[in-house]
C-alpha cells in the first residue's frame, strides 16, 4: 500500500472526523422518535414495536393546535441541529486548512548542520586541557598513536591551571552533567581533576576515542611549538579559505597524518551529532587537547570563515562558558587581539617560507616512531630527576653497614701502625676545635630541645655515615685482613706433614 503524503494523511482524518460528528444527527432523524420515520416503516410492512404504535395512535388523538406547536418546535430543533452541523462543519475546515500552513518544529537530532542558529538540546562548554609536559619543552605532538602516552600528561603548571578552571565554574555557577574528553593524556588528566573538584560521577566521564583528536601536522609533528604553530597559523590564514579545503601540511611515514582544517571539521560535525543524539536537557563540558579544536568548533557553530580560525584560539586550561550562535558572535575579538594576531602571522610567513625552502631541516634524522620514542625516554627521565628525592635506600644501608663491619675486622686483625708525635697532637687539636666548632653546638642544642625531625641533622648524618664508610673501604683496602697470614701458616702445616 503506498504511503500517503502529510497533507493526504491530513485530508483522510479530517473527513472521517466531519462523518463521526454528522453522524449523530443523520441519525436521529431516523429515530423511532420521529413519527414520519415511523409512518415510512409502517407502509413497507415493517412490524411496529409496541412503543412505536402508541405513538402513532396518540399522533391521531391530538388536536390541530397541538399538532401545529409540535410541527413549529420540530422545525426550531431542525434549524438548530443544522446550525450546529454547519458551525462544527466551519470549525473542522479552518482547523484542516491550519494544519496546512503551520510547519512543525523540525527535529534537531540526527546530523547537526553548521551553523547553529536554532537551539540545541543542550549547553555546551568548551575547554582546552592544562599545559603538558611536551608542551612544557617546546614540543608539539598530534600523532594520534602517542596521545595517551603519559609522557604527553599535565604538567605542574597544567595541574595549576586547571584548578583555576575549576575555581571559575564554581564562581560562575556552573556545574557540568557530562563530560566529554578526548583519549590525550592531559585531557584525561583535566577530566579527572574537574570530577574530583567539580563532584562529577565517574558514570558521567565520558571519553571520547576519535572525534576529539587534534589536526594532524604530518612532517611537522614533534617539532618546536612556539615555531611551527605559527607557521600553521599562517599558512592556514593565507591558504585554508573559507571551508578550511586548503593549507595542508607536509606528509610523513611515520603515521602521523598530515590535515586540513576541513578534514578535522567533519569530526567535529560528527561528535556534535552524536551528543545532540544521546543527550538532551544536559551541561555538557567538551576537554580538547589543543587550542585549535575548540576554535575550530566555534567557527563551525557561528558560520565563520575557517581561515579565521585561529583568532579564537584557546590557552591551556581556558574554558569559555554556553557556546552558542548569538554568544560566539557577540564575542568577537576586539581591535588589539586583532592586530596582536595579524603580527603573528607575519610572523608566522617568515618561518612558514623557511619549512618550505628547506624541509631537509625537519630530516636530519630520520622522523619515525624510535625518533618519538627517544623524545618521550629523555622527557620521563628529566621529569623523574625533578621528582627524585636524594635518599638512602635501606640496601644502601646495609651495603655500608657491611663494609663498616668489614673494615672494623680488618682494623684489628691489622698489625698497629705508629704515629708520630706531631701527628697524634694535630688530631687531637682538630678534634677539640670540632667539638668546640658553633655548628656542632646548635646542632645538639637544637637535639635536645626539639621534639621534631631536623633536616640539617639528617643531612649531616648522612655525609657522615658516607665519609666513614668510604675510610673504612680504603682502610679495607690498604690494609692486610689476615688472609695472607692463613695463607703462610697453612703452607707451614703443609711442610710439617
Amino acid at each position: 500500500m503506498p504511503k500517503l503524503k502529510p497533507a493526504a494523511k491530513n485530508l483522510v482524518v479530517v473527513v472521517t472526523t466531519i462523518f463521526f460528528l454528522l453522524k449523530p444527527y443523520h441519525a436521529e432523524s431516523f429515530s423511532v422518535s420521529n413519527p414520519l420515520s415511523i409512518r415510512a416503516l409502517n407502509y413497507r410492512g415493517h412490524r411496529l414495536p409496541l412503543r412505536a404504535k402508541t405513538q402513532l395512535e396518540n399522533e391521531n388523538d391530538d388536536d390541530r393546535l397541538g399538532k401545529e406547536e409540535k410541527e413549529k418546535g420540530g422545525t426550531q430543533d431542525k434549524e438548530k441541529r443544522m446550525e450546529l452541523t454547519r458551525r462544527t462543519l466551519i470549525t473542522t475546515c479552518s482547523l484542516f486548512s491550519a494544519s496546512l500552513i503551520v510547519e512543525t518544529q523540525p527535529s534537531n537530532a540526527g546530523l547537526v548542520q553548521f551553523p547553529c542558529k536554532y537551539d540545541l538540546m543542550n549547553t555546551y562548554h568548551l575547554m582546552r586541557a592544562g599545559e603538558s609536559m611536551l608542551e612544557s619543552q617546546d614540543i608539539i605532538s598530534t600523532n594520534p598513536l602517542f596521545l595517551t602516552n603519559r609522557d604527553d600528561a599535565l604538567s605542574s603548571t597544567g595541574i595549576e591551571q586547571v584548578e583555576a578552571a575549576c575555581i571559575d565554574m564554581i564562581k560562575h555557577d556552573e556545574y557540568p552533567s557530562v563530560v566529554k574528553y578526548s583519549l590525550a593524556a592531559k585531557s584525561i588528566d583535566t577530566a579527572n581533576i574537574i570530577a574530583t573538584q567539580m563532584q562529577v560521577g565517574r558514570n558521567r566521564l565520558i571519553p571520547e576515542y576519535t572525534f576529539m583528536d587534534p589536526r594532524g601536522l604530518g612532517l611537522w609533528d614533534m617539532q618546536e611549538l612556539s615555531t611551527i604553530e605559527k607557521a600553521v597559523w599562517a599558512m592556514d590564514h593565507d591558504e585554508a579559505g573559507k571551508n578550511g579545503d586548503g593549507g595542508k601540511p607536509p606528509a610523513t611515514d611515520d603515521s602521523t597524518p598530515n590535515e586540513t582544517l576541513s578534514n578535522q571539521a567533519i569530526r567535529l560535525r560528527q561528535l556534535m551529532s552524536v551528543l545532540e543524539t544521546q543527550f538532551s536537557g544536559d551541561t555538557i563540558l567538551l576537554i580538547f587537547p589543543d587550542g585549535t579544536s575548540p576554535a575550530l568548533l566555534m567557527c563551525l557553530m557561528a558560520g565563520i570563515p575557517l581561515n579565521k580560525v585561529h583568532e579564537f584560539n584557546f590557552q591551556p586550561g581556558e574554558i569559555r562558558y554556553d557556546v552558542t550562535f548569538d554568544s560566539i558572535v557577540n564575542s568577537m575579538p576586539n581591535e588589539e587581539k586583532h592586530l596582536a594576531y595579524l603580527a603573528s602571522i607575519d610572523h608566522g610567513r617568515a618561518i612558514l617560507n623557511e619549512a618550505r625552502d628547506n624541509p631537509s631541516q625537519f630530516k636530519d634524522v630520520e622522523k619515525d616512531a624510535i625518533d618519538y620514542f627517544q623524545a618521550m625516554t629523555k622527557t620521563k627521565e628529566k621529569s623523574k630527576n625533578l621528582e627524585k628525592k636524594d635518599e638512602i635506600s635501606p640496601s644502601q644501608y646495609l651495603s655500608l653497614f657491611a663494609i663498616g663491619l668489614l673494615g672494623m675486622a680488618s682494623k684489628r686483625l691489622s698489625p698497629p701502625v705508629q704515629e708520630d708525635d706531631n701527628e697524634k697532637k694535630e688530631s687531637i687539636v682538630n678534634s677539640k676545635e670540632a667539638d668546640d666548632s658553633p655548628e656542632l653546638k646548635r646542632m645538639e642544642e637544637l637535639i635536645a630541645t626539639a621534639p621534631f625531625d631536623i633536616p640539617e641533622m639528617k643531612e649531616k648524618e648522612k655525609e657522615d655515615r658516607i665519609a666513614k664508610a668510604n675510610a673504612a673501604m680504603a682502610e679495607y683496602l690498604d690494609g692486610g685482613d689476615g688472609g695472607d697470614d692463613w695463607i703462610d701458616h697453612m703452607n707451614d702445616l703443609m711442610h710439617d706433614e
